[in-house]
């Protein structure tokens, strides 16, 4: 045992564990019980001061082994579904990178957990009877990379609540500057702060308002409206396994800003080898969105809104308006008129790139000669503004009419 490195005791049925084992050089110790009776006794890890990966599940860690505090060197400690007490010995754990306290029934996060300054990963979903983190905790975990609360903590304190806070606040999670993963469960609207926004956030999943555990295993059909904002580091909203054709959405309200990197709505499929806005379709075959009535572009990279040629899916659309898009250099293509045949409301601003607002893609020798006809029927506003490369609306061999349009305004 002594030039042992790694034990691994899954599903194991043991009932009583020695007091402690002789394992200068281990480096993984995991043991999935299927008994929460087994204990682990306090100094069981007195002599595996060399561990970096410990994995405990199903266990009884009430009495919590104190031998713990001295694995100076753990990196992970994943304590799941296990039953916990007094964990605060879990601070002096200086290099601990990795925690999960996943599905065990820890009623407080003991604010010892701010000491673990190097902390990238923690996970406290599933932990239904947590019900306390002292304020500043969170502020203390600034290398935290990745943070998940599902089906866990909802009582979060609203900003200046009281002087005796003694729970922590949303506010506290703006400070973890290096999240690129986060899932919370906020009961309250109100209690969200101002600018509650993360710079490198990629994934997350934010339920907000009075909700079931069952509710956070919710699909895309149901989403109405969504917004998303300031996202530097995110390249797709969906990501899937690229098994699927073709997904629908049932969003009515779809709002993206601040999105620099952003390749499309939904992740390519197989074979595509784009890593940049450049060249790509925000919308694309993928992507069926028959329901949406309201699109809001703003400071986002992408050069194309839809394929160039004979595909939309947004034949519902209303209103569409378009901002500080710098790449963008028409809005549609000629054979995209025909599906847009419901829109009301066309404001296009501050998009440096745009030459026209619709390109020539399909017009045949028989539709010059006949100056083919681009009409949109219920049209009815009209705005551009301080669109600098703007030579027309559309090339000359059409002809352009807005039977329903009252107001139109031109500015720069």
């Amino acid at each position: 045992m002594k030039s042992w490195e790694m034990i691994s005791l899954q599903n194991a049925n043991i009932s009583m564990l020695p007091d402690h084992l002789k394992c200068p050089k281990l480096v993984c110790f995991e043991m999935l019980s299927e008994d929460c009776r087994v204990k682990i006794a306090a100094n069981f890890f007195r002599e595996m001061k060399n561990l970096k990966v410990l994995y405990l599940s199903g266990m009884n860690l009430s009495s919590f082994p104190s031998s713990i505090s001295l694995l100076a060197n753990l990196r992970t400690l994943c304590l799941t579904d296990c039953v916990l007490s007094d964990i605060s010995l879990l601070g002096e754990l200086e290099n601990l990178e990795i925690l999960s306290l996943q599905l065990s029934n820890i009623e407080m996060l003991p604010e010892e957990i701010g000491q673990l300054t190097k902390l990238k990963w923690l996970g406290l979903s599933d932990c239904s009877q947590l019900k306390r983190i002292p304020p500043g905790v969170f502020c203390k975990l600034s290398r935290l990379e990745e943070l998940y609360m599902a089906n866990s903590f909802k009582e979060w304190e609203a900003e200046g609540h009281s002087s005796q806070q003694s729970n922590s606040s949303l506010v506290e999670l703006k400070a973890l500057s290096c999240l690129i993963a986060l899932e919370i469960y906020i009961p309250n609207a109100k209690i969200i702060p101002e600018d509650f926004s993360f710079e490198k956030l990629q994934r997350y999943i934010i339920f907000i308002g009075e909700a079931s555990n069952s509710e956070w295993d919710w699909n895309w059909s149901r989403l109405k409206n969504l917004h998303i904002q300031n996202g530097a580091m995110i390249q797709y909203i969906f990501k899937d396994n690229d098994d699927v054709h073709q997904i629908e959405f049932h969003v009515e309200s779809l709002t993206l800003q601040g999105l620099p990197n952003l390749i499309s709505f939904c992740s390519q499929n197989k074979g595509s080898i784009s890593t940049s806005p450049q060249g790509t379709t925000l919308l694309n075959q993928k992507t069926l969105l028959p329901k949406l009535n309201e699109l809001v572009l703003k400071s986002i990279g992408i050069e194309r809104i839809w394929p160039p040629r004979g595909f939309c899916s947004t034949q519902n659309l209303r209103t569409l308006i378009i901002k500080g898009c710098a790449n963008l250099k028409h809005v549609f293509s000629d054979s995209m008129v025909e599906y847009l045949q419901q829109l009301e409301c066309l404001t296009i601003s501050e998009c440096k790139c745009i030459q026209e607002i619709i390109s020539k893609e399909k017009i045949t020798k028989e539709a010059f000669e006949n100056k083919a006809l681009i009409c949109f029927p219920r049209l009815n506003s009209f705005k551009l503004k301080s669109l600098q490369d703007l030579i027309g609306f559309c090339h000359e061999d059409y002809t352009v009419e807005f039977p329903a349009l009252k107001i139109l305004e031109i500015k720069n």
